[in-house]
């Protein structure tokens, strides 16, 4: 009997490995569990509970969080998936995509401390490689990234066909149109590395504040140029609209 209520548990628990799902749903799943029989409750109360709390810690480490929608924004858990409504808390974990629309945008944290955050502009597709450390891949569109809790040994990227941009701690657009990378750096410093036909490194910049770089088809790079008046007032309409999302610290 023992075996087959740890089954069901198993099972009930495996359904949270789909990960295109709001918090919400936990308490469906909990629901669940709680029609079995009262006996078999009470044996595995406690067993159940540390389950639940250690697969939500894991779940969270491995996922990013949908913190913000406007306008029409569509999520799939895959390229085999349909796509869906994006709606705010849902979690993506890595292989999932993100489409905007004209005159949308969408917010990720990719840390539960919402501190490394990167929103997709619109008319823009990505792809989340890895979450930890955060890895995307955008093959049109433009995002911008605002990274302020890192580990040393850690490194968020943006990757484009032509292009590899990141940083373990600052803020920067990266935008792909017409085989083209540009990459405008707003704080601190970031690194570009330029990727061939083939996908392999070109060659590598560093990027300072308050300087763009355009990457060509077959990553051949171009020199940096200072950001213009309009370039960098668009950071700080970002960052206002970041400050509205009122997150925690």
């Amino acid at each position: 009997i023992r075996m087959n209520i740890v089954a069901k548990v198993t099972n009930v628990m495996a359904e949270f490995f789909y990960i295109e799902f709001e918090q919400t749903k936990i308490m469906g799943h909990v629901d669940k569990i709680s029609q079995f029989p009262f006996s078999e409750r009470s044996n595995l109360s406690v067993f159940v509970f540390f389950q639940v709390l250690l697969f939500a810690g894991c779940l969270f480490a491995q996922t990013a969080k949908v913190i913000d929608v406007k306008g029409r924004v569509l999520v799939r858990s895959g390229p085999s998936s349909a796509w869906k409504k994006a709606k705010v808390n849902a979690l993506l974990a890595g292989g999932a995509e993100v489409q905007t629309k004209k005159g949308s945008k969408c917010a990720l944290a990719f840390d539960e401390g919402l501190k490394n955050i990167l929103t997709v502009e619109e008319k823009s597709r990505i792809k989340i490689q890895n979450v930890k450390p955060g890895d995307c891949l955008l093959p049109e569109g433009r995002v911008f990234t605002l990274i302020k809790d890192m580990a040393k040994s850690e490194e968020f990227k943006v990757r484009t066909p032509t292009a590899i941009a990141g940083a373990r701690g600052t803020g920067w657009a990266t935008a792909f149109n017409n085989d083209k990378t540009s990459v405008w750096c707003f704080d601190d410093v970031v690194f570009v590395i330029g990727l061939d036909t083939s996908g392999n490194p070109a060659g590598e910049k560093d990027l300072s504040s308050g300087f763009g770089m355009d990457v060509e088809a077959g990553g051949i790079m171009g020199g940096a140029y200072t950001l213009s008046a309009d370039e960098l007032s668009q950071w700080n309409d970002y960052l206002g609209y970041i400050a509205g999302l009122a997150l925690p610290g």
